[in-house]
C-alpha cells in the first residue's frame, strides 16, 4: 500500500513506517442492518500515532466497508496528526476536535455513509481488547463507549509530549479547528446504518 502523509504545518509529504502488516482482527464491524447502539464496531490501533494508524485503518475499511474520505477524532486522545493523508492515491481528510468523545472515531465514506467506531486503547491487553471488539460488533449491543471499555482501560486524553510542536495545533485551530465550548454537550454519536459497496 502506498501512503503519503502531510504534515499539518508544512503539508510536506512524510513517509509512513514500512513493512507493517494489516491485522484485520483489529477491526470489527456490526453486520449490515438497521442502526443499533452507540457504535457500529470497534478498532484496536497499535499506537496513538494517527500518522501510522490511518493507512492501516483505511486498508481494513476499504476491504470490509468503503474507502474512508474523512475521519474525525478527539484531539486530546492522539498524538498530533496531519490534516490530510493520501492512501493509494485517495485523499482522506482528518479532523481533530476537542469536543469529540475520546472513545470514538467517526468515519465518513465517499457518499456520506458514516461509521462510528469505538477506539479500544492500544495499551489494552489482548483479552481486554478482544472482549471490547466482540461486544462492539454485536448487533444487539446497545452499551455506551464507557461501558464497552469498562473491563479494560479507557482511552484517556494524552498529556502533550514535551517534544510536540504546539505551533501545528495552533495553526490547525486558526484555520478552522473547533475550539472546545464547555456549554455544548460532548459528541455522543448514535449508530448509523451503513452499506457495503
Amino acid at each position: 500500500m502506498k501512503s503519503t502523509l502531510h504534515s499539518p504545518a508544512t503539508m510536506a509529504p512524510v513517509e509512513p513506517a514500512k513493512n507493517e502488516t494489516h491485522d484485520r482482527s483489529r477491526l470489527r464491524l456490526k453486520p449490515h442492518g438497521p442502526p443499533a447502539g452507540y457504535v457500529d464496531g470497534a478498532w484496536w490501533p497499535r499506537s496513538r500515532d494517527l500518522t501510522r494508524e490511518i493507512p492501516r485503518l483505511a486498508a481494513m475499511l476499504a476491504s470490509s466497508w468503503l474507502p474512508p474520505s474523512r475521519i474525525t477524532f478527539a484531539m486530546e486522545a492522539w498524538d498530533p496528526a496531519p490534516r490530510r493523508v493520501s492512501v493509494n492515491g485517495r485523499l482522506i481528510r482528518l479532523g481533530g476536535f476537542h469536543s469529540q468523545d475520546e472513545h470514538l472515531l467517526d468515519v465518513l465514506g465517499p457518499d456520506g455513509e458514516r461509521l462510528t467506531l469505538l477506539v479500544v486503547p492500544p495499551e489494552n491487553s489482548v483479552d481486554e481488547s478482544e472482549q471490547a471488539l466482540q461486544s462492539a460488533a454485536d448487533p444487539d449491543n446497545r452499551e455506551s463507549p464507557e461501558d464497552l471499555l469498562s473491563h479494560g482501560t479507557a482511552l484517556s486524553a494524552l498529556p502533550r509530549s514535551a517534544t510536540a510542536d504546539d505551533s501545528t495545533v495552533d495553526a490547525w485551530e486558526s484555520e478552522g479547528g473547533q475550539v472546545h465550548d464547555s456549554r455544548r454537550p460532548t459528541h455522543s454519536a448514535g449508530s448509523r446504518a451503513w452499506k457495503r459497496s
